[in-house]
């Protein structure tokens, strides 16, 4: 997934739509965009030796949005990103009621697409009486930065942690 998201990250950093961290410690900082990779923003997790067939689904998921702020720590030399991310789950044709693991990533990149630093979360999700529901992930973020002014020439990328099979599945599908 690492060459997958060097070769994505230029390419997506003026395809996506961000969603906004509010806060500024100073006039001087800028917060970092946070976009969601549409190739990795939705996720289809099969049965083991299913798919591609929907019937096949175990779990579907859907990255919604993202919101947060960030906050300068000029004595350390960092900016840090507190964000809530809230991802909608929906069981699939072949959920058998046992809870369901998937994993998501967040990267930090430059602007022409220098990875930084990513980071992969693993998630497990239980279903109650619903077939749908919004996970919602609590998430920091530490960026070291020796000059902080430059916080908003950075992006932060999120989307699930896919196999190659799930990107070309999403990428096939559009999206």
């Amino acid at each position: 997934m690492r060459m997958v998201l060097l070769g994505l990250a230029a390419a997506i950093l003026t395809a996506c739509s961000n969603l906004p961290l509010t806060g500024k410690a100073s006039e001087d900082v800028v917060c970092p965009d946070v976009l969601i990779v549409p190739d990795a923003g939705t996720l289809v997790l099969f049965t083991v030796g299913g798919g591609p067939d929907l019937t096949d689904a175990v779990l579907l998921g859907q990255m919604r949005n993202f919101s947060g702020n960030c906050v300068t720590q000029a004595s350390e030399g960092r900016l840090v990103l507190d964000m809530t991310a809230r991802i909608g789950l929906e069981k699939g044709p072949a959920h058998t009621g046992a809870p369901a693991s998937f994993s998501y990533f967040v990267a930090v990149v430059r602007k022409d697409g220098t990875l930084l630093n990513k980071a992969v979360f693993e998630s497990e999700v239980t279903f109650g009486e619903s077939n749908v529901m919004t996970a919602v992930e609590e998430l920091e973020q530490i960026i070291p930065l020796a000059d902080l002014s430059t916080a908003g020439q950075l992006s932060v990328l999120i989307g699930f942690q896919l196999t190659p099979e799930q990107l070309e599945y999403n990428r096939l599908r559009g999206g």
